[in-house]
């Protein structure tokens, strides 16, 4: 309003004393125009409805406004004590009224004609149109210059749906920021509200409610929609969540994502993910679900909260996405089936039309292929008995046989790209978003599989980047045998019972941005970049084929608490992307605390327990374990970096 950024036919009013003197275009903050400000054209008492619009050509998100009295170099003496903020935009059915954390609608002005008031909001809102709309218990003259301020709204959400929230332990947990309309049923449709204003929630909920909404733990799940101003491609979705368990809040044990581009119909192609309860750290906390390209308009997500929880506590929710950018069809199939026959998994969709019949058929068929092929196997192992010559019988692999394996072909090699459990994720629940961003081709988009020969002798591997921090060798020793592709290495996950062929990203350098050299790195070969959203490390090596198959070993560690090998240059400079640790090592991590309390030691410890469990499951023989050679993120996580044989 100040700088003229908003035009004068950007702002109106219901009425004016004098539309030259006293009219909407008068009332811009600190200037004196006219009159000196905007003046309604009747008084203001607990009935009356005036107002000061002003109209934007886009969504905005707004964070603050000022307000101002008339002053007129002295002759005025108007001004509104108090106020409330109406808004709307084309999504919302009505014009929606500001609330604050307690759901208090009345804001406090101004108490003289010529100071400022600057008053943050408490959570953005996001409007097309604002007004001011002055009150007053009793009836008084009053007169007005605003200011607003945000920015352009960039935001792809449009609304979201949830059950509102609840008071618990006497506090009132609900969503007052939400600017939708209530169900019947208690329910919050087609708004937007303090789960995607900005803010989380502080860890103690009971000191500080006003950031968190929660729900009472009926043993149902909580079920939330929404919906995206176009198709979107998600790679994941984040929720901060308390896990005040000392107050009966955990975080979630499991989430149900579906997808749909219409709203009416979503795919029955579901992603299932778990987490599990920390009763240890108390700490609210970002739970990221990853999502392998899922293109979808809206979206269907259900919470379960954990079996021993009273409340489920959310304070925001983000999402990970990008556009399309090509036009995309939704030819999803209206149901899928993961069958599990034997030692093979199948995967199948049918189309609703005559589905008894197409069963009977499929059924008959399996059948009778299952018995030609089990006569013709045990044949076939007959006959190949009686020509071989006795071998010493082989020891069984170290990995579990209680799950199937599973077989495909691809470049000769037994591979399949199916799941165990159909979008079931590791359980290490892989933070790497640029991973997921990989597109992967085929149908339904699952991860790799690899069941061919285990991988054998000792490989030394690359030297790691150094610097203050990163320093010394990232070595790794491993009972493997190399694949018959020099690029093909493949990591045993006992969880699942079956290899997982991991396939390391090409990173193109027109994707870095060169942000800094690393302090004390030789000859100036590790530089921090930016890779899209996150800033990495960047290892320039001497490119051989030992080295590009050790890189893709390295690339199958993910664990949450091991560094993570992000991937590797397309060409030449030839180079390895790491992950990079905010907080550099942890002896320095320590040596900055004034004091080393007995929680961040055991924050400590565990992560790196957790590192080094995961990586004697994948059997890894650690050499050496220094504080220089752990390493914390951004979010205090431990990892383990020097790994050694």
């Amino acid at each position: 309003m100040e700088n003229g950024q908003i035009d004068d036919e950007q702002i109106t009013a219901s009425s004016s004393f004098d539309l030259l003197s006293t009219g909407p275009q008068n009332s811009r903050i600190r200037t004196s125009i006219g009159g000196g400000a905007w003046c309604p054209q009747h008084q203001i008492n607990a009935t009356s409805a005036e107002w000061l619009q002003i109209v934007f050509p886009q969504d905005m998100l707004l964070t603050a406004v000022e307000t101002q009295g008339r002053d007129d170099n002295g002759l005025g003496a108007e001004f509104a004590q108090s106020y409330r903020i109406e808004y709307w935009r084309p999504s919302l059915d009505a014009w929606a009224r500001y609330k604050d954390g307690l759901g208090k609608e009345i804001i406090d002005g101004n108490t003289d004609p010529r100071s400022s008031i600057h008053r943050e909001l408490d959570g953005a809102i996001v409007a097309r149109r604002i007004r001011f709309v002055p009150v007053s218990q009793r009836t008084r003259t009053v007169c007005m210059r605003v200011e607003v301020y945000g920015c352009q709204y960039r935001g792809d959400l449009v609304s979201y749906s949830i059950p509102e929230g609840t008071i618990a332990d006497g506090l009132s947990l609900k969503d007052f920021h939400y600017d939708g309309k209530i169900s019947p049923s208690n329910h919050l449709l087609g708004g937007i509200g303090k789960l995607y204003d900005g803010k989380v929630g502080e860890n103690d909920f009971e000191k500080k409610p006003n950031g968190w909404i929660a729900w009472k733990n009926e043993g149902k799940p909580i079920e939330m929609n929404f919906t995206f101003v176009e198709q979107m491609n998600f790679s994941a979705i984040l929720f901060h969540t308390s896990n005040h368990f000392k107050m009966g809040a955990e975080t979630f044990s499991e989430a149900s994502i579906r997808f749909s581009q219409n709203g009416n119909h979503f795919s029955s192609r579901k992603v299932h993910f778990t987490y599990h309860a920390d009763r240890q750290f108390d700490t609210a906390r970002w739970i990221r679900i990853p999502i392998q390209s899922r293109i979808a308009k809206f979206l269907q997500i259900q919470l379960q909260p954990s079996p021993s929880s009273q409340w489920l506590l959310l304070s925001e929710v983000e999402f990970d996405l990008e556009p399309v950018t090509f036009e995309w069809e939704d030819t999803s199939a209206p149901y899928e089936h993961v069958e599990h026959n034997g030692n093979t998994v199948t995967l199948y969709a049918v189309d609703g039309h005559d589905q008894s019949t197409l069963f009977g058929f499929l059924a008959s068929l399996s059948a009778l292929l299952g018995s030609f092929c089990l006569v013709a196997g045990c044949l076939l192992r007959v006959s190949f008995r009686r020509r071989r010559p006795p071998v010493k019988p082989i020891p069984s692999p170290a990995f579990s046989q209680k799950h199937p394996q599973i077989h495909l072909m691809m470049d000769g090699s037994t591979i399949k790209r199916v799941s165990p459990s159909t979008y079931q994720m590791t359980k290490d629940n892989m933070h790497n978003a640029f991973l997921e961003k990989i597109p992967i081709d085929g149908e339904y988009a699952d991860p790799d599989f690899s069941v061919s020969t285990e991988c054998g002798s000792r490989m030394p591997l690359l030297a790691a980047y150094q610097d203050a921090n990163y320093s010394k060798s990232l070595m790794l020793t491993s009972r493997s045998r190399a694949l018959s592709s020099p690029l093909s290495c493949v990591t045993q996950y006992a969880d699942y019972g079956e290899i997982y062929y991991h396939q390391s990203p090409q990173i193109d350098p027109a994707q870095l941005q060169f942000v800094r050299n690393l302090e004390g790195c030789q000859m100036r070969n590790v530089k921090l970049c930016q890779l899209e959203r996150r800033l990495v490390v960047v290892k320039s090596l001497e490119e051989t084929e030992e080295t590009r198959r050790e890189l893709q070993f390295l690339g199958s560690l993910k664990h949450p608490n091991v560094l993570e090998m992000i991937g590797t240059s397309t060409g030449q400079p030839f180079f390895c992307v790491l992950e990079y640790a905010e907080n550099g090592s942890l002896q320095s991590y320590f040596q900055k605390m004034e004091r080393l309390d007995t929680k961040t030691a055991l924050s400590a410890v565990v992560g790196v327990v957790a590192g080094l469990s995961f990586l004697e499951s994948r059997q890894i023989i650690l050499s050496h374990l220094a504080t220089h050679t752990c390493f914390v993120d951004r979010d205090g996580n431990v990892k383990v970096a020097r790994i050694g044989g």
